[in-house]
């Protein structure tokens, strides 16, 4: 590799020996233009107390060369000499870029990444410099960026690069980090510290990994009673973390067991008071079980948690989703329908909150009326589930079956829409999802465009199988 004289002065040189590397400072950024700032996503105007705006398009080319470029270049080694700036579109390669830019992220002796725009290229490699190394990895981020991946949960230095002074301000904070970094060589990868604790753990209780795995394999054999279990005693005998709480958590929602969710999310909370997916779950909990009380008013709704879950993971689609489910239980269907398109937004189609942004829509106009962008979307979402139900065993389940049976009824198919309802029947594991099936399809009752009598057989099916699980 040719080296490539950089605008401030000293030369990146190839990383030909290690001694090279150990003078780097490699930088994972975007390159030129991107948007900063979080998306105003359309179809939500009720929630403009949210922490979205507008966004704005920044110049990473110009930021490498004012703001990094001198702050690497002003840190003087510990050993002597100066920290060298490398970023990889900064080269004339010889070989091949990927294999170059891994040896920069494994070897490099610091690593630079900002994380502003949550570009899938900077995460990927950031995630491959902390699986590398201990330390030796800083991030950062402008002020006003959304951080909608783990590293919120660690640090992500803030900085401004406009005007002059916040500029100025910023290239002494990079050069200040890069200098405790080098001297201190405190661990700063999260995967690295998991990794260690893990493995600490083990040799301290050599039973904990074990039944850890055990447990994955209840799950497999489909027994999640067994898997819960284990789970349970995981967090009994060995505190075990809130990655096994959470797991511990989901499978309880599975069952329907929401006051045992929301005390295993409060207990996850506690310690990680921002973990979005905690605060998703307890919302989901909350509405549930102020359903099953009959709506008081004195009783959290899940709202609140589920906008706290949004608010921490802006493009969350099940969060956004799961409040649509919140504001229709609550009968503002038309903020339900909004929250429901946001949520097919974010995740470009998703079946599940598509599907309930036709149906309230077909609700409220009491109208099936289907624009071209809902019929592109459900010819992919049928794909996918369909995909899922060919699996064997199927992909979620009974999930799957019941959205082929709902697109089967919108084109008016008897024989197919029955034949995946009761496919969905039988993969149901509590009475909550048969429920939740039925009261959806109930919103398209006496409805124009859909076939009354296809769609009360269908209803039917489902009030029975309720029954003879609660039975």
């Amino acid at each position: 590799m040719i080296g490539n004289e950089h605008a401030a002065g000293r030369t990146v040189q190839s990383a030909n020996g290690m001694n090279e590397y150990a003078k780097t400072c490699f930088v994972v950024m975007p390159f030129g233009r991107k948007s900063v700032g979080r998306r105003r996503l359309p179809f939500l105007p009720f929630l403009p107390f949210l922490p979205i705006s507008r966004g704005r398009v920044v110049d990473f080319d110009r930021i490498y060369d004012r703001v990094f470029l001198p702050a690497i270049e002003a840190v003087q080694l510990p050993e002597g000499g100066y920290l060298v700036a490398d970023r990889a579109d900064k080269r004339f390669y010889s070989g091949i870029i990927g294999e170059e830019m891994f040896r920069s992220l494994e070897y490099a002796r610091v690593v630079l990444a900002d994380i502003s725009n949550v570009n899938p290229n900077v995460v990927y490699e950031l995630g491959a410099r902390h699986r590398a190394r201990e330390s030796g990895t800083i991030v950062l981020r402008q002020v006003d960026a959304s951080i909608s991946i783990d590293v919120d949960q660690g640090r992500a230095f803030p900085y401004e690069y406009q005007p002059v002074e916040r500029r100025e301000a910023a290239i002494r904070l990079v050069s200040r980090v890069l200098r405790e970094s080098l001297t201190e060589l405190r661990p700063d990868s999260p995967v690295q510290v998991a990794i260690s604790r893990q493995h600490a753990e083990g040799q301290r209780h050599p039973g904990f990994e074990a039944l850890l795995k055990r447990a994955e394999d209840d799950i497999r054999a489909r027994d999640p009673d067994a898997a819960a279990a284990k789970y349970e005693q995981a967090i009994r005998s060995f505190d075990a973390g809130p990655l096994v709480r959470m797991k511990l958590a989901m499978m309880r929602r599975d069952q329907g067991a929401w006051a045992a969710v929301i005390r295993k999310v409060n207990a996850i909370l506690t310690d990680m008071p921002s973990y979005g997916e905690a605060h998703k779950g307890k919302g989901i909990a909350e509405n549930k079980l102020w359903v099953a009380a009959g709506s008081p008013a004195d009783m959290a709704t899940g709202e609140q948690s589920l906008l706290r879950a949004i608010a921490l993971r802006l493009n969350d689609y099940d969060a956004h989703a799961s409040l649509g489910g919140q504001l229709k239980r609550s009968g503002r269907l038309r903020y339900a329908s909004e929250a429901y398109r946001r949520a097919t937004y974010v995740s470009h189609g998703h079946p599940y909150p598509l599907l309930n942004e036709v149906k309230l829509e077909a609700h409220i106009q009491r109208k099936l009326v289907m624009a071209d962008r809902h019929r592109y979307q459900l010819e992919r979402a049928e794909r996918t589930r369909m995909a899922q139900a060919n699996d064997k065993p199927p992909s979620d389940a009974p999930w799957c079956f019941f959205d082929l049976a709902e697109m089967r009824l919108y084109a008016g198919e008897r024989a197919n829409a029955l034949r995946w309802m009761n496919e969905g029947i039988r993969a149901c594991s509590s009475g909550w999802q048969i429920e939740t099936c039925r009261q959806s399809l109930l919103l398209l009752k006496d409805v124009t465009g859909i076939d009354g009598s296809l769609l009360s057989e269908m209803v039917r099916s489902l009030k029975q199988a309720e029954e003879l699980l609660a039975a």
